[in-house]
């Protein structure tokens, strides 16, 4: 939690944006406002797609698991990939036409 101090006092923090491919700052308000979002709020039976990185070192997969266990309307995908998924594009595309049924 000592980060989590860190980012509060400095009000911002680098992270690396994968989408620009280098560091960017993240205000700490993303955080609080993440903290208010629960997943129990979700009340909806939408259908949910989640393909995770096995080798994912931001995000652990774990959290993937607990979550697609607790709704029965998420398909959860496991690939042996890492938190970009950048190796494995061309599957997160078939992927996604087949759920959207395209």
């Amino acid at each position: 939690m000592e980060v989590i101090a860190e980012w509060k006092a400095n009000g911002s923090r680098e992270i690396y944006h994968y989408g620009l491919n280098q560091p960017s700052p993240l205000n700490y308000e993303f955080f609080t406002d993440a903290q208010t979002y629960l997943d129990k709020s979700l009340d909806r039976e939408l259908p949910i797609l989640i393909i995770h990185g096995v080798n994912d070192s931001v995000v652990p997969v774990s959290l993937s698991q607990d979550f697609a266990a607790n709704y029965p309307c998420a398909t959860l995908e496991i690939v042996e990939s890492d938190h970009s998924l950048g190796d494995v594009v061309n599957l997160i595309w078939q992927r996604t036409t087949e759920f959207l049924e395209l």
